[in-house]
């Protein structure tokens, strides 16, 4: 398991506090952002504490806090009594913003490889041992043939945050994240889920097919 410390921790939620700034003042303009932002700000401390019982490990807070992010921004456009079509527009929005440099990366990476199918397989294999396999997640191998990769998640650190907030309406929001890597790569890469805990079945089945037909043998 990958040590993050606790400075990566405080440089996360510094980032994340950027992000929503820059964000805000953009869609909003200076003086609504500001007040935007100061509700966001002190709706994210209150969270983070209330919920570091579920968040007891630095690697529980590296996931945890893509949860808390998601109810300070729910708590900052309480007032405006947003729908969750647009809540999920502006925190998105601002994981697009955060994404796009590991989402170039991958593109890039996939452009040069011979066979992106496998240098596909390979990293998302990476990612999903230093993240997901563990007691937060649970998250297996289900398919690792030559027509398909698959993980399930067993468990969801993100649902269990917001269960314990009484929000498992927000679950689904940040559940749309996934879909940013999906669309990058959808020149060689098709994604596809159908289940998810947040929706109330015991896993989340993320499913990748290639789209090229030359496909090397994924060991």
């Amino acid at each position: 398991m990958p040590d993050i410390r606790d400075d990566f921790i405080e440089q996360m939620k510094i980032y994340f506090h950027k992000l929503t700034t820059d964000y805000l003042f953009s869609a909003f303009g200076e003086e609504k952002g500001k007040l935007l932002f100061t509700n966001y700000h002190y709706a994210f401390q209150s969270f983070f504490e209330k919920n570091l019982h579920l968040m007891n490990t630095n690697l529980s807070k590296r996931h945890g806090i893509n949860s808390i992010f998601v109810l300070a921004l729910d708590k900052a456009f309480e007032k405006e009594e947003l729908s969750h079509k647009e809540l999920k527009t502006h925190v998105i929005a601002i994981y697009r913003v955060m994404m796009q440099s590991l989402l170039e990366n991958q593109v890039k990476q996939l452009e040069s490889s011979e066979d992106p199918w496998y240098s596909f397989v390979k990293t998302t294999k990476e990612g999903n041992a230093q993240l997901y396999e563990n007691e937060y997640f649970q998250a297996l191998i289900a398919f690792d043939e030559e027509s398909v990769f698959g993980i399930d998640i067993k468990k969801c650190l993100y649902f269990e945050i917001f269960q314990a907030n009484n929000r498992p309406d927000l679950g689904p929001i940040l559940c749309a994240y996934d879909y940013l890597l999906a669309s990058a790569v959808d020149k060689w890469i098709r994604f596809e889920r159908t289940e998810t805990i947040v929706d109330g079945f015991n896993r989340c089945d993320f499913r990748y097919y290639p789209k090229d037909s030359m496909k090397k043998k994924i060991n």
